[in-house]
């Protein structure tokens, strides 16, 4: 039987590990405050690529008791998982580090952090000012690449992101028909069989070859 864990964490942060910024007004140093009091709650990278470490099951009430903070059963019923009982918590310290800091840091603060990160997300698609600051971070300071792609490149990229799997299906439509799926699942059996072959001992009873296999004289 087959069941659905949704999993819970948190997506990550606005720079590389151990960056160090210094910040020019009030808003920003804010900004910059809270993110690092999000990263403190976080394992080491080591850690939070660890399956097991990552393998914490936590039921809806569980969020309640162990990450107090943020309104969870509102949250959960937003993002419509009334019926779900069960979650896997990959990085549980940063599940209970951020609804700390969802009640000890000023709402006004928080409001000024998501702005950021919405403009960043959104960065490529704004006016060319925006894209050009995004880059100059992302791009050069932090990976050192001088000059910002052309734009159709970037469009490119952007298109295929966004339409992959709709330029994929249609292509299957168009180049893989039935009777190609059928064939390469049989070649994929075939394979299959080949190994089970292969790998059994000398002495046990083996299965015959494939048809296509007796052709070059092995029987």
């Amino acid at each position: 039987m087959v069941r659905w864990v949704f999993q819970a964490g948190w997506p990550g942060l606005g720079g590389p590990d151990g960056l160090l910024m210094v910040c020019a007004d009030e808003k920003a140093s804010g900004i910059f405050d809270l993110e690092h009091q999000i990263a403190q709650a976080h394992v080491s990278r080591a850690d939070s690529e660890d399956v097991l470490k990552g393998n914490n099951h936590w039921s809806r009430q569980d969020f309640d008791s162990k990450a107090p903070g943020l309104e969870w059963q509102a949250y959960f019923s937003a993002a419509g998982l009334d019926g779900q009982k069960r979650f896997v918590v990959w990085h549980p310290s940063a599940v209970t580090g951020l609804s700390a800091l969802a009640r000890k840091v000023p709402l006004a603060t928080w409001k000024d952090y998501l702005t950021l990160r919405a403009i960043e997300r959104y960065g490529n698609v704004l006016p060319r000012a925006f894209v050009e600051e995004r880059f100059a971070f992302y791009g050069t300071t932090l990976t050192g690449t001088p000059r910002l792609r052309e734009r159709w490149k970037r469009a490119v990229t952007a298109t295929d992101a966004a339409l992959g799997e709709v330029v994929g299906k249609m292509y299957v439509e168009r180049y893989f028909p039935p009777a190609e799926k059928a064939r390469a699942e049989e070649t994929a059996d075939l394979k299959a069989r080949i190994e089970v072959l292969e790998a059994a001992p000398a002495s046990s009873p083996r299965e015959p070859w494939p048809r296509c296999l007796r052709r070059s004289g092995r029987d």
